[in-house]
């Protein structure tokens, strides 16, 4: 299956900016902790 997939454990999330486009949602965050992004193919 293609995708990104994040594993993992976080806290004390803080969004620093969101934007909207018409292909995407993109957010700049803050966070404590460890994760694991895997990405698996786009189309």
């Amino acid at each position: 299956m293609k995708g990104v997939f994040v594993n993992g454990t976080m806290s004390d999330f803080e969004f620093e900016k969101v934007e909207v486009t018409n292909k995407a949602i993109i957010a700049f965050i803050t966070t404590t902790g460890k994760m694991n992004v895997k990405i698996d193919g786009m189309e």
